[in-house]
């Protein structure tokens, strides 16, 4: 970028403009951003300040312009007002701590398949779960929700570094 934005800097939406200059010139000015992805340079200006928040369209503009898959994610997670209350925040890894941190979490909740089997068993039984077994479930669901989150940051991993069918290596 020709020069930086000072009261920008820290701002998502800046920085993933910032970030895309290294491979299209045009996003380092507000005005290139505006010829080539239609949104107005003011309310650009605007957004990067952090005195306006996105619609979440001009956020999925931003995300695929910028190759920031990520965007869409910080948005739910942070200023929508339902997603702000269930849907986590990801972190973007490299690829080898995206892995590593998937299979940590597959592996925990493999180790407690034994307590999930127990748990259906006994659920099927009585067609109920009784309150001895409600700490197992809710061990059980946080292994899982843990997978879960796991997975979707190595998707948006592949998301962000992959470009027809090629990964780039971190």
């Amino acid at each position: 970028m020709p020069k930086s934005a000072t009261k920008c800097v820290g701002n998502v939406f800046y920085d993933a403009r910032s970030e895309a200059t290294s491979y299209n010139d045009r996003f380092g000015s507000r005005e290139g951003v505006a010829e080539e992805t239609g949104l107005e340079r003011t309310r650009l200006a605007r957004i990067e300040l952090g005195v306006l928040d996105p619609y979440p369209e001009e956020v999925i503009i931003m995300a695929s312009a910028y190759n920031a898959p990520d965007l869409e994610n910080k948005y739910c997670s942070l200023m929508c007002p339902i997603g702000k209350k269930k849907v986590p925040q990801l972190e973007v890894n490299q690829s080898d701590k995206a892995v590593s941190n998937f299979m940590a979490a597959y592996l925990a909740l493999k180790r407690s398949e034994t307590s999930i089997e127990d748990l259906v068993i006994s659920a099927a039984g009585n067609g109920a779960i009784t309150e001895e077994s409600l700490p197992i479930l809710a061990h059980i669901i946080e292994l899982a929700s843990a997978l879960s989150r796991r997975t979707q940051e190595l998707a948006l991993w592949a998301e962000k570094n992959t470009r027809k069918g090629e990964a780039k290596i971190d």
